[in-house]
């Protein structure tokens, strides 16, 4: 029996985000609708249906599409914005440990704090020991590169816990693109890195920071590829595309590299937004895989899905962790 463990999740409260985040999720609503309409009109409902403070709608998901585990990742936007959220990036953490507090069987975090804040590391240290956190997410998007001073003493921190990082990677957004981890990595060989969307690109069919991925996980032992939210950027649409893209992780990085998530929640209430069909092709490979010309074995499929992201963040067997909830 094999762990299936959604890696990167998030969780939300309206005093989490800044001003103009919730700006431009207005905006890119407002776009999408057919035709397109004032954003104005949409930014007083920003949010409805997926603030979660307590973890439930986490839950929720997770139920929905089988999976047993969900990881959420915090994020510190306000830097980057150059405007602070009502809540602190403190009562922010805080209240995600909660949330986990809630759901002990369920859920998992990592901490997340802008490494330009003065004593970030000491946080993130407090935040392992002390609030159980079981990792670091980074956001080099907010303005900084993953090989800046500012993000060293998080990196030498991470080694020190044993705790991973999992950095958002994103070709076109010059902070974030894959290939500067490899000068990260190089510096810092024992460092444990997941590759957040393992370079998301848009539209799906563009290549150039996925490859780069594959190519920096290829070359440093401890770095994993997340092709988290591929489903929101196009793979759906061109499933051949992305059994090939799977495909080559496995051969050229290992499927026991590759770890899994669904960006979750981002529909109202928890709905599906193409993360049912998305759990659907992975827990298929062997037979999809088939249809294509590739193989996977259940094996690979059980590493992806879950059992290399509890290697990660030092879970016990699945069957070890039923028993012992059992007798608690």
């Amino acid at each position: 029996m094999a762990w299936v463990i959604d890696i990167h999740t998030h969780m939300w409260d309206y005093g989490w985000l800044p001003e103009p985040h919730k700006m431009n999720m207005a905006i890119r609503a407002a776009k999408r609708r057919r035709p397109p309409v004032d954003p104005m009109t949409i930014r007083p409902r920003v949010g409805n249906g997926f603030m979660d403070p307590s973890g439930n709608l986490n839950v929720k998901i997770l139920d929905r599409l089988g999976m047993d585990m969900g990881v959420i990742q915090v994020v510190d936007w306000a830097i980057g914005y150059g405007v602070e959220a009502d809540n602190t990036i403190d009562e922010i953490n805080a209240g995600t440990a909660q949330a986990v507090r809630n759901h002990p069987d369920r859920l998992m975090w990592f901490c997340g704090i802008d490494p330009r804040r003065p004593g970030a590391a000491e946080k993130f240290e407090r935040w392992v020991k002390e609030d159980g956190a079981k990792g670091f997410k980074l956001y080099p998007p907010m303005g900084y590169y993953p090989w800046d001073d500012c993000v060293k003493p998080i990196i030498e921190k991470a080694i020190e816990l044993d705790v991973p990082i999992l950095s958002h990677t994103q070709a076109g957004v010059s902070w974030c693109e894959p290939i500067h981890w490899g000068q990260v990595c190089r510096q810092y060989p024992d460092l444990k890195v997941i590759l957040g969307h393992a370079g998301v690109e848009s539209p799906f069919f563009s290549t150039y920071g996925w490859e780069q991925a594959v190519i920096v996980a290829a070359r440093h032992e401890n770095v994993y590829l997340d092709p988290t939210e591929w489903h929101l950027w196009g793979a759906l649409k061109d499933v051949p595309e992305l059994i090939r893209r799977i495909h080559v992780m496995k051969t050229n990085v290992g499927a026991e590299k590759v770890v899994n998530g669904t960006d979750n929640p981002l529909g109202r209430d928890g709905a599906d937004n193409g993360d049912g069909e998305w759990m659907f092709i992975w827990r298929n490979l062997p037979t999809i895989g088939r249809w294509f010309g590739y193989t996977f074995t259940q094996e690979d499929v059980d590493l992806m899905l879950g059992e290399n992201a509890a290697r990660l963040l030092k879970l016990p067997p699945k069957e070890q962790a039923r028993q012992a909830a059992a007798g608690a």
